[in-house]
Formats: C-alpha cells, sequence, structure tokens
C-alpha cells in the first residue's frame, strides 16, 4: 500500500486488480531474501552454514526488517495507510519465532560435528559473541520483543516504535555478520 504513494514507482500499475504485479513482487522478494541463505547453505566446507535453517533465519530476519522498516517509517505516510496494530503484532510473532529458530539453530550446529559446534561456541563465547550477544539477542530480538509488547498492551509513540524498529534492522545485520564471521572451515578431507 505504501509503494504506490511514493513518486519514483507511480508508473507502474497499481490497481487492487492488478494481482499479477502483487505476486511478481512477493515471488522476488522471496528469491531476494532466500538466496544468500540457500547459497550458504550449500557450502560443505563450512558446517554451521550447511544447514537448511540457515535460508529459513534469513527469511525470517527478512520479513523483521520489513515490518520494523514499515514500523519506522509509518509516520511519514496518512494514518490509514498502516494498521499499526496489525504491524505490531506481526512483529511479536516474528521476534518470538525467529527468537525460537535461532536456538533451534544454535543447538542443532553444537551437535552437527566439530566444525559446526566451534563455530556456534565462537558465536556464543568467542571474538564475534559480543556482536552475537549484544546485536542480535539483545538489539535485535530482547529490545524490539519489549517494544512490541508493551505497545500492543499499552500503547506507545510512534518515536518509540522507530526506535524499537531501528533496533530490529540492527539486529538482522548483526545477524548476517556474526554467521558470516563465525563461520569456520572444516577440511573435506
Amino acid at each position: 500500500q505504501m509503494a504506490p504513494m511514493i513518486k519514483q514507482f507511480s508508473w507502474l500499475p497499481w490497481t487492487s486488480q492488478n494481482t499479477v504485479l502483487q505476486v511478481l513482487a512477493i515471488i522476488t522478494a522471496l528469491g531476494l531474501v532466500s538466496y544468500t541463505g540457500f547459497v550458504l547453505g550449500e557450502l560443505r566446507a563450512i558446517p554451521f552454514w550447511n544447514s537448511s535453517l540457515v535460508p529459513a533465519l534469513f527469511i525470517l530476519y527478512a520479513l523483521l526488517g520489513g515490518t520494523g522498516l514499515t514500523l519506522a517509517i509509518h509516520p511519514l505516510f496518512p494514518p490509514d495507510v498502516v494498521d499499526i496494530h496489525k504491524a505490531e503484532r506481526i512483529a511479536l510473532w516474528l521476534l518470538a519465532i525467529t527468537a525460537v529458530a535461532m536456538i533451534f539453530y544454535l543447538d542443532i550446529m553444537y551437535r552437527r560435528g566439530p566444525g559446526a559446534r566451534q563455530s556456534m561456541l565462537e558465536l556464543i563465547k568467542g571474538r564475534i559473541s559480543p556482536v552475537f550477544i549484544f546485536g542480535v539477542v539483545v538489539v535485535g530480538i530482547l529490545v524490539p520483543l519489549s517494544v512490541a509488547t508493551y505497545g500492543i498492551v499499552v500503547g506507545v509513540s510512534s518515536s518509540v516504535l522507530m526506535i524499537g524498529a531501528i533496533c530490529e534492522l540492527i539486529g538482522g545485520f548483526s545477524l548476517r555478520y556474526s554467521l558470516l564471521k563465525a563461520g569456520k572451515y572444516e577440511p573435506l578431507i
């Protein structure tokens, strides 16, 4: 609903009947956000990345980032463009699912083998741990989860929502950085 209001996208045929454009946009977006995860998931030499959960985490964080960006920029648009309460609920669910998926992924990596275990420990206790623990867990999950929960229960101002949304975006970047830096090469032979 926001894209038709942006001047640079006004040339596109934005009508409620034009579902072809909407379907193409969704397919392209899903391909774009999952591509890196699928590429990393196929690298057998780095077992920390070689998991079907990597694309799922990338997709979850992309959805979370999109929701966060929507919450961050919603004050720039008329009130009827974004259902802020619905976006808060979506963000809350995505944050909860992402937290569970992250715990599940780390548990699997710990049990997978020496290379994956070493990478996981690097993420939790090693040189990458400040970025992961502070950037992903605290800033990227706990702060937005608190803001979203408080926003649903009590209600918060747009500026507080924007802070929570920016934290979500920082968490997404921190996750990608942490996963890439923590991956350890394990010789195949």
